[in-house]
């Protein structure tokens, strides 16, 4: 593993049993087989969620998670990408896996761990997260071509630095992440 693989982690997370909720597992299996992106992060996937992903973080300087995020009134596939703020104080509110990112950080933060000092999110529109499937609905099946090739644009923009996403809190960064 190099420097910057040692640095950086892209972290697809999802249900595989749970249709398009398992987008960001599929998206980032398919990320780590891309040349260009060979060498600029570790790729992993985790079914985990909430607590159990905090062993996942340390020693990273930075994170990129790729996720599914349900927007019922949003058409499915849209690719969002938010630079998380460094405490992720704002992030707050109920999680379907019972701890979300702030309550996760602020553990970590309690017992000293190292952790990353930039934390993005990915997230890919779907409609429903908890259908029974071990396959993507009909509209995510015929965009993921174009889901793919947007989220590994914003994955090299970010390892590369070449994104330019002011800390800004978005009124459209779901509360529930994670």
């Amino acid at each position: 593993m190099n420097e910057q693989q040692e640095n950086s982690l892209v972290l697809g997370l999802g249900n595989p049993l749970l249709g398009d909720d398992r987008i960001g597992l599929h998206l980032v299996e398919d990320l780590a087989k891309i040349n260009s992106l060979a060498g600029l992060a570790r790729f992993q996937c985790s079914v985990q969620a909430g607590l159990y992903l905090l062993d996942l973080l340390i020693g990273f300087q930075q994170v990129i998670f790729v996720d599914s995020l349900v927007h019922p009134q949003e058409e499915p596939g849209h690719v969002k990408c938010w630079q998380m703020p460094e405490t992720a104080s704002y992030i707050k509110g109920s999680s379907p896996h019972y701890i979300g990112v702030h309550s996760m950080l602020t553990i970590g933060e309690k017992l000293n761990l190292r952790l990353p000092e930039k934390l993005w999110l990915i997230g890919i529109t779907i409609k429903d997260g908890l259908q029974i499937s071990e396959h993507f609905s009909r509209p995510i099946r015929q965009k993921y071509p174009q889901i793919l090739n947007q989220v590994k644009r914003q994955v090299e923009e970010i390892l590369l630095h070449k994104i330019k996403t002011a800390k800004v809190r978005d009124p459209a960064l779901p509360v529930n992440l994670f």
